[in-house]
């Protein structure tokens, strides 16, 4: 099947940012346009207000320099965020029209992930990929084979992280997804 992100996932020992699971690894076949169909919902939203660089003229009389220099990096922030994305938008709709898949090693952890990657850890854990390879069995699984499973962990009550985790029907967990930290 072609116009898929083929995201090829390294084995990973039990680490708490990723739910505490050993990931045994594999490869996530995802259908790129499920991908890019996210990414272009979000980038065209951006793109409302944060298409251009932020203009300081714009700034109210009456804000500090402190406040000025805040505002200045969140809007500048806001649009390298829109850049990143309109330029990955742009690389899957490349792969689309020439009817290849994509390919990206798997960072998994929040940062680090491209664009790309950050985009196709829902779909991967709510099973909409096309097929999911387990290392450790050897073997591809289709979406209704693997289980997927929330995870959370708290050190006090204040802070925490949690995501999600993909399995084989062995249970060997194949992706896991860091989504929040608290």
């Amino acid at each position: 099947m072609a116009g898929l992100l083929r995201l090829t996932v390294p084995p990973c020992p039990p680490i708490p940012l990723l739910g505490g699971h050993e990931i045994v690894g594999g490869c996530v076949g995802v259908p790129l346009e499920l991908i890019r169909a996210r990414m272009a919902e979000v980038a065209d939203q951006l793109a409302e207000r944060h298409r251009l660089p932020p203009d300081p003229a714009t700034f109210p009389a009456e804000w500090s320099e402190e406040r000025r220099q805040d505002w200045l990096r969140s809007e500048a922030g806001r649009h390298r965020q829109y850049l990143r994305l309109s330029a990955a938008v742009a690389e899957v709709e490349d792969a689309l029209r020439r009817g290849e898949d994509l390919e990206l090693v798997a960072v998994l952890f929040l940062h680090g992930r491209s664009e790309i990657e950050g985009w196709s850890g829902v779909p991967i854990v709510q099973r909409r990929f096309a097929w999911a390879e387990c290392a450790a069995c050897g073997r591809r699984y289709t979406p209704e084979e693997c289980a997927q499973a929330g995870w959370s962990r708290v050190s006090d009550p204040l802070a925490g992280i949690g995501g999600d985790s993909l399995a084989c029907p062995a249970g060997h967990v194949i992706f896991a997804k860091q989504s929040w930290v608290a």
